[in-house]
């Protein structure tokens, strides 16, 4: 029987076993400016990622939103997880309403900061795009690696976008519209504290890391929420 992984660092149940929540695994330190619509979610440490996709609004995991409290903050403009970006105080927070915490459908929340984002070649908002199969997409995220637990510096890896049938065969019945698959090979993925970052694809937010089968880097794909089939709830509700 297989495990699901939420990658943020808890268990939960789910159809085939229980999913971790949660270090790009086995990735390399990404450049300054290279992924500006990363943020950190700190609570007082990153726990996890999210997206920058408005002034004042961040779009993560719905099961990332289950730890912020009124001392969370989002860090922007950095790659690392210590020092330099801006650090805003987030004033409301909500996960997707029909978010399932045991099969991970429509994982997907919001967060809303004090004040705004100031854009500039490290802070920048993103876009959303459906994911094609076999495109060739990014990664990236704080969480645990294959050398440390929490590396300092920004990581990412390439992954292989998979078809909706091959996301499918992994998980059985539970897979929907609104998700989707990557993989690099093994040795690589996503890993805990990773939960809520983005799956980048031509420039754009693909998918938001949600859950990884057994361990990371196991040689099974990595699962993600596509928030482009989301447009019209995160429309309805930052407006």
């Amino acid at each position: 029987m297989k495990q699901y992984c939420l990658i943020l660092a808890i268990t939960i149940g789910a159809t085939f076993g229980a999913p971790h929540r949660g270090r790009i695994f086995g990735g390399d330190p990404a450049a300054p400016g290279q992924f500006p619509s990363i943020v950190s979610i700190n609570n007082p440490d990153q726990f996890c990622d999210g997206s920058i996709i408005s002034k004042n609004w961040v779009v993560t995991a719905a099961h990332c939103i289950d730890a912020i409290t009124s001392t969370t903050t989002i860090v922007a403009g950095t790659n690392l997880a210590h020092s330099g970006g801006t650090t805003h105080k987030v004033t409301n927070w909500f996960n997707h309403e029909d978010y399932d915490d045991q099969t991970l459908i429509n994982d997907i929340g919001l967060i809303q900061i004090e004040d705004e984002f100031e854009f500039d070649d490290v802070t920048q908002p993103t876009e959303f795009v459906d994911p094609a199969a076999n495109a060739t997409c990014t990664v990236a995220g704080w969480g645990v690696t294959d050398v440390v637990d929490f590396p300092e510096e920004l990581q990412f890896i390439e992954q292989t976008v998979y078809s909706f049938d091959t996301c499918k065969s992994f998980i059985g019945d539970d897979f929907t519209e609104g998700q989707t698959c990557a993989f690099a090979q093994d040795g690589k993925g996503a890993c805990f504290g990773d939960s809520g970052g983005p799956l980048v694809c031509e420039g754009k937010l693909a998918g938001i890391a949600s859950f990884i089968i057994e361990n990371c880097g196991a040689g099974n794909p990595d699962f993600y929420t596509k928030p482009i089939a989301y447009v019209d709830w995160i429309n309805a509700n930052i407006q």
